[in-house]
């Protein structure tokens, strides 16, 4: 079980990017980030989430994998073409093996399951802003 307490210290000065199309999934997601990191920005689609991150600097881009527009796995790609260690979390209601999706080519740090597990979430993040202490 991850420590709440630690996990805010370690997020308190991190940017992230949080990337989904489905508006109250994004609402409650949103309210839960901002509990632990000092700025949370959102996008609703991968070409959203691509002209944000051109725009800004974050140290977490969480993205879903099938959006409108552009999908969170080809914003992934063009993200990382920009900066090449981005670190990057995916979501999705899909599981990783199935075929519908490539990320053999992204450096994908965790991967979060919807619906969200709070424990699944908070372990992906601990694991994630380790990297940066």
């Amino acid at each position: 079980m991850t420590n709440l307490e630690k996990l805010k210290e370690l997020c308190s000065n991190l940017t992230i990017l949080y990337v989904e199309d489905e508006m109250i999934i994004k609402e409650m997601m949103v309210q839960y980030l901002q509990k632990f990191f000092l700025k949370v920005e959102t996008a609703s689609d991968g070409r959203e989430g691509l002209e944000k991150f051109q725009k800004g600097s974050y140290d977490i881009v969480i993205s879903d994998l099938s959006m409108p527009r552009m999908s969170g796995a080809l914003m992934l790609k063009e993200i990382q073409n920009i900066k090449k260690n981005q670190l990057v979390l995916v979501t999705s209601a899909y599981t990783l093996d199935d075929p519908i999706f490539d990320l053999s080519a992204l450096n994908i740090f965790g991967y979060i399951n919807k619906p969200f597990d709070l424990q699944q979430l908070n372990t992906e993040l601990y694991n994630a802003v380790s990297n940066f202490k």
